[in-house]
């Protein structure tokens, strides 16, 4: 079975009023099995670091628990997860502005040492937001234009604008980059 029809029949079986607790416990586990890790890896990406990702992720899933009976089909459950994650994210950058500007963080895993890889995460974060959330839910995390038009709330039209914008952007400050290492 498909992952988007277990997760369906997941979230069905989690909105039965008929269902007993264990089968819905049951049911919201493997939600979160399924989807976990995608979660975490863009909230990751979001956050620039692993432990606010982490508490992103559970906010997330806390969310989604609570609001189960919400999801009504229309998206998969991995651009409605990824919808709320977004928004978590939204509350929680707002919420950290000021300590952000406070505090240099690091945009990339330093114990790697693929260069390339270096510089591409370090391009990636130097894009504007909208542009670098777009890249990251459609480029890096796979989602389709309209998964990640659900998620963003915005236009299929405006993210294909942001994609190819993005990736000019991109182009740009990875050259000028190699052009200052050289």
């Amino acid at each position: 079975m498909v992952k988007m029809e277990v997760s369906r029949i997941a979230a069905e079986r989690i909105k039965n009023d008929h269902a007993t607790a264990s089968a819905k416990q049951e049911a919201i586990e493997k939600v979160i099995r399924e989807h976990y890790d995608d979660i975490h890896r863009l909230a990751r990406h979001l956050s620039r670091n692993s432990d606010d990702a982490a508490d992103l992720a559970q906010a997330t899933f806390i969310k989604a628990c609570a609001k189960f009976d919400l999801f009504d089909g229309r998206s998969t459950m991995r651009a409605w997860l990824t919808g709320i994650l977004y928004y978590e994210f939204l509350h929680w950058r707002r919420g950290r502005r000021f300590l952000s500007s406070l505090f240099d963080r690091d945009s990339f895993d330093p114990t790697n040492s693929i260069l390339d890889r270096e510089t591409l995460l370090q391009a990636i974060h130097q894009l504007p937001s909208k542009l670098r959330d777009t890249f990251l839910l459609i480029e890096v995390h796979g989602l389709s234009l309209a998964e990640a038009s659900i998620a963003l709330k915005v236009p299929i039209g405006t993210l294909k604008s942001r994609q190819s914008a993005a990736r000019t952007k991109l182009r740009e400050l990875i050259t000028l980059e190699n052009d200052h290492d050289v």
